[in-house]
């Protein structure tokens, strides 16, 4: 059970399912491993409880194989990350003014090419995974014990590229039983993808009251440098520099990367 691509609400789901319990120990098991950082979570009081469930779920509650593989400090922190191939990703830790913002990537590699980010060298290799991208906030709170207030989607990748994946990966760091990261505090930083900029509009599907600041035509490309051929300005949306709709994370173009090589 990968609880860490789950919501508290799909976590629950999936305990009635297999184990027929619901929101109660669903609510425990999320406290402890994303509010608590507390990996031994059978130790809880719910589940010392119901030894027979605390049982089961040490042998079916999945933590992601990621681990930390190197650390580079000058003015912030940057970590390295293996995942479970050996592939390696990176993602930064910004302090400043009091709150620390988490830089996190959203792909092994990027097919975008934008010209001024060298992780457009590598092409793309593979898309994360909700519970990889999920793995980095939670390494930087608990692994190297830094409180995160915002999250920036600005490591590498594009992305809408990985757009099912991020979303989910929002829908968990936003959950306030759990990251609890409030959606305003979440930016998802793009450099001008066609398809995902429209899925994103139309997420969550039952929001209303959208309202997007439009950049003016042209002005993306003179950011980023370029655009890539497969998205034709002729074909793109306008392009919001932040996102406020209800329920959706922010929107920013793309001008650089956090310092990731």
């Amino acid at each position: 059970m990968n609880v860490f691509a789950l919501t508290c609400l799909d976590l629950a789901r999936e305990m009635d399912r297999r184990y027929g319990k619901g929101l109660h120990h669903a609510s425990a098991l999320y406290r402890e491993i994303f509010k608590k950082g507390n990996s031994a979570f059978t130790d809880a009081p719910e589940f010392l409880e119901s030894p027979a469930l605390g049982g089961r779920l040490a042998v079916d509650v999945r933590l992601p194989f990621c681990r930390i593989v190197s650390l580079q400090e000058d003015g912030v922190l940057k970590f390295a990350s293996a995942l479970f191939d050996d592939q390696i990703i990176e993602s930064v830790i910004i302090p400043a003014n009091g709150r620390t913002t988490l830089c996190v990537s959203s792909q092994v590699g990027c097919r975008m090419g934008c010209r001024f980010c060298t992780t457009g060298e590598m092409g793309l290799v593979r898309n994360l995974s909700a519970e990889e991208i999920v793995w980095q906030v939670y390494a930087a709170r608990f692994t190297l014990g830094h409180r995160i207030d915002n999250v920036v989607f600005m490591g590498m990748g594009e992305p809408l590229d990985n757009f099912d994946n991020l979303m989910q990966a929002v829908r968990v760091l936003s959950d306030q039983r759990g990251l609890d990261i409030a959606l305003s505090h979440i930016t998802v930083s793009t450099a001008g993808h066609a398809d995902g900029l429209r899925s994103l509009r139309r997420w969550p599907p039952k929001s209303r009251g959208a309202e997007l600041a439009k950049a003016a035509p042209g002005s993306l490309a003179q950011r980023r440098g370029q655009r890539p051929s497969r998205y034709p300005h002729a074909d793109q949306p306008q392009v919001p520099t932040r996102q406020t709709q209800r329920g959706a994370p922010k929107l920013s173009a793309c001008t650089g990367r956090c310092g990731l090589h």
